[in-house]
């Protein structure tokens, strides 16, 4: 003869029961407990067209800024000393002036990098802006050579 499950006697609880045993629901947390700022909190910089142009003329003449080869360039705090004195001349942050000049020298090298054919885009009034004021940028750029993605167990395989 087969052995029986036995149960426990367990009393079936009733609703009430359940409702007296939870506790009551929290209020929700202010919004203020939330101290995380947006990604891009830092407004953007305006500059006018002659404003651009004085920066691009100031930057060629500070080859520290941008010339890999003189031996200023590693003197982060000549280049700190520099972007601050321009920056509180123009009246705005230094990172804010040197976001739009990491911004421009990206554009420059964005437009010199262009596919020849027919699939080159047309360029726009400021991409000309951009390219006839900071043209000096294009030799100081290094560009990287891009690397073949392989796949980590196709690579494991290899290894064995």
């Amino acid at each position: 003869m087969p052995k029986q499950k036995r149960t426990k006697n367990v009393p079936e609880e009733t609703e009430s029961d359940v409702n007296e045993t939870l506790p009551p629901p929290s209020p929700p947390q202010p919004q203020e407990e939330n101290n995380k700022k947006p990604r891009n909190s830092r407004a953007p910089l305006f500059l006018t067209e002659e404003q651009e142009e004085d920066l691009a003329d100031w930057v060629k003449s500070h080859e520290c800024l941008y010339m890999k080869g003189k031996r200023e360039y590693k003197d982060t705090a000549l280049k700190k000393n520099l972007w601050e004195k321009k920056a509180e001349e123009l009246g705005v942050s230094t990172k804010s002036l040197t976001t739009w000049y990491d911004s421009i020298r990206t554009k420059v090298g964005k437009l010199t990098n262009q596919p020849s054919g027919s699939s080159a885009k047309s360029l726009t009034d400021r991409d000309r802006f951009i390219l006839r004021n900071f043209d000096f940028l294009k030799s100081h750029i290094a560009r990287m050579t891009s690397r073949l993605a392989v796949s980590v167990s196709h690579f494991t395989c290899l290894m064995f």
